[in-house]
């Protein structure tokens, strides 16, 4: 009889704690996983607008560059020039020298910027910075492929690329390939 008095008196008891705390539990559990949810919901959108409107203005600035590049004849031809001859000697120094440092002010001057790569359909070189390369000894060269595939004014890629032609890591870069009116 005691035995199934204190047998009762404890179950009354469980009874009593127990079924307020897991009523808490479960209840804290849904909430809290609804507030994690809204809260990633939110954090995901507010990511994707920066990323949007770092990608608008990136097609901004370059749709600007393309503009300034097909409306100055002078830039416009010694560019052309310089991916066409086989020694950059052979085009104006000044006009070199006033290219080059156009395309380095561009390329610098926006810090999502890393590097700006200009080339025409068959040349051997691209413009890089301050210097002409070749493909052959570029670090990354694989972009004249991908860029040479698409007949699209612009599209983005994401690839994988080393900064220079002597480190073995790679990183994660954006690349946009736009067509302009060469």
């Amino acid at each position: 009889m005691r035995r199934k008095f204190f047998l009762s008196k404890f179950i009354m008891f469980l009874s009593l704690s127990l079924i307020p705390v897991c009523i808490f539990g479960v209840l804290s559990v849904f909430y809290i996983n609804r507030q994690v949810k809204e809260d990633a919901l939110e954090k995901s959108v507010s990511v994707t607008d920066v990323m949007e409107l770092t990608i608008e203005e990136l097609t901004s600035t370059l749709e600007i560059f393309k503009t300034t590049v097909n409306s100055d004849a002078r830039f416009h031809l010694a560019v052309l020039s310089m991916l066409g001859n086989d020694s950059p000697e052979n085009v104006a120094p000044s006009h070199f020298s006033q290219t080059m440092q156009s395309l380095y002010y561009f390329q610098t001057a926006k810090p999502y910027i890393s590097s700006l790569f200009l080339t025409t359909q068959d040349s051997p070189y691209f413009i890089n910075g301050l210097t002409r390369e070749s493909f052959s000894d570029a670090a990354d060269s694989t972009w004249k492929a991908d860029a040479s595939h698409n007949l699209a004014g612009i599209f983005f890629k994401v690839r994988q690329v080393k900064r220079n032609k002597f480190d073995s890591h790679l990183m994660t870069a954006v690349t946009v390939y736009q067509r302009m009116k060469y």
